[in-house]
């Protein structure tokens, strides 16, 4: 761990001077991703990277919510649902193939799978239905993690 993590946040490049305002604005936004973020060690923020979590991160009581509102039992601070988020979120950034997802977490297809089907049943839907609304609470767990994770077992009903 590194006892003062170097961060650098980055607004999308643009021309001129409403350019040069525009981008600043951005760094700004990806600034506060990176002071509310539990990602460790040096990193690079850019907007391009977590534009979406930044304009949730204006309410976290509400990105909270919504969190938990869309990932149900995998909205739990625990290495369980931390271990389904990471597979989902790789599932997703490899274009929902099992066999991508499997080599990116450095594990046998078949876990892959077991997982995904695993998620599904927590959440009592197929994961390619809402995607975007999942990948985006994924971002945001990712980035925020204990700011809108909840520190108890969510049960459904």
């Amino acid at each position: 761990k590194w006892d003062q993590p170097i961060t650098v946040a980055l607004g999308a490049p643009q021309h001129g001077v409403a350019g040069f305002v525009r981008t600043h604005r951005q760094a700004a936004q990806a600034t506060v991703v990176a002071r509310a973020s539990n990602v460790s060690g040096p990193r690079v923020v850019p907007i391009g990277l977590v534009g979406a979590v930044a304009l949730m991160c204006e309410d976290l009581d509400a990105a909270r919510r919504w969190v938990r509102d869309v990932l149900g039992p995998l909205a739990v601070d625990d290495s369980t649902a931390a271990l389904h988020r990471q597979t989902l979120r790789t599932f997703f950034s490899t274009g929902g193939s099992y066999t991508a997802a499997a080599a990116a977490l450095t594990m046998h297809k078949n876990t892959v799978i077991y997982r995904i089907h695993k998620i599904e049943e927590l959440l009592g839907k197929n994961v390619r239905e809402g995607r975007l609304e999942l990948e985006n609470a994924l971002a945001l767990c990712h980035w925020l993690g204990t700011a809108v994770l909840d520190s108890e077992t969510i049960t459904t009903e």
